[in-house]
Order: structure tokens, then sequence, then C-alpha cells
């Protein structure tokens, strides 16, 4: 890669991250994550953001260095993985995971988690968004 295009990149960072801090919602959060990383929409079934590289989970704000609450964006994530693995969609199950906000992003391989989401000793009734607390 030359110089130049080292600028350009770092030019484009930038810029994302002011795009970043202006947010109001989830919703802008996912939108210039999509735009920036050039990803097709696809967020069916009630995922943030899906590529068969990685699930996205987005938030506005949340503390990614409180563990209770990064948690709870991960048991989020793993419903969605669950339901790729044990579902009726033709998708795969990404490698990857990417837990975002405005502020921070933390990315996870799914295999680490896959003993938590293939374990039937959670309740995987509930809504994604109110993870089974034994799962957090």
């Amino acid at each position: 890669m030359k110089w130049n295009e080292w600028g350009r990149i770092e030019e484009m960072s930038k810029e994302f991250i002011l795009q970043l801090r202006k947010c109001k919602s989830e919703e802008n959060v996912k939108n210039i994550y999509a735009n920036f990383f050039k990803i097709p929409f696809d967020a069916s079934r009630g995922y943030d953001l899906y590529t068969p590289e990685i699930l996205f989970e987005f938030k506005l704000d949340q503390n990614f260095k409180n563990p209770k609450s990064l948690a709870k964006i991960l048991a989020q994530s793993l419903y969605y993985i669950r339901r790729l693995k044990f579902g009726t969609t033709q998708k795969t199950v990404p490698p990857f995971i990417c837990l975002a906000d405005k502020n921070e992003t933390s990315i996870t391989e799914t295999k680490n988690w896959k003993k938590f989401y293939n374990n039937e000793k959670f309740d995987w009734d509930f809504a994604p968004s109110t993870p089974d607390e034994k799962l957090v």
C-alpha cells in the first residue's frame, strides 16, 4: 500500500469516528457502519446486520468496560447465532461477532461462545433484547 493510500484511510477513519459521535439512535450507528464498510443491509429475522463473515449487534451508547453491560449485548447476539445454527434459514453462522456502539467496538470469534449457544440450559424463548439472565 502506498503512503497516499494510508493517508486516505486515516482521513476516512476520522470521518467515520466523527459521524459515529453524532449518532442519536442505534439505527444511525448501524447505517454508518454499513455505509463505511459498504455492507449491504440484511437485517432480516431481527439481526441488526448480517454478513456471512460477521454478525453485528449495535447499540447507541453502552459502557463496554462494564462486564455486565457487554455480556448482555453478547448474549443478545448469541440468540441470533443460535437461530442461525438451529433455525430454518439458509444463512451460515458467521465466524465473527461484532458488538458496536457510537464509542466502542468489540469483535470476538463465534466459536469461542459455542458452549453457550449450543447449551439447552438457557431459555432460548426469551426475546434476544431481554436474554436469559443465566446466559448473561
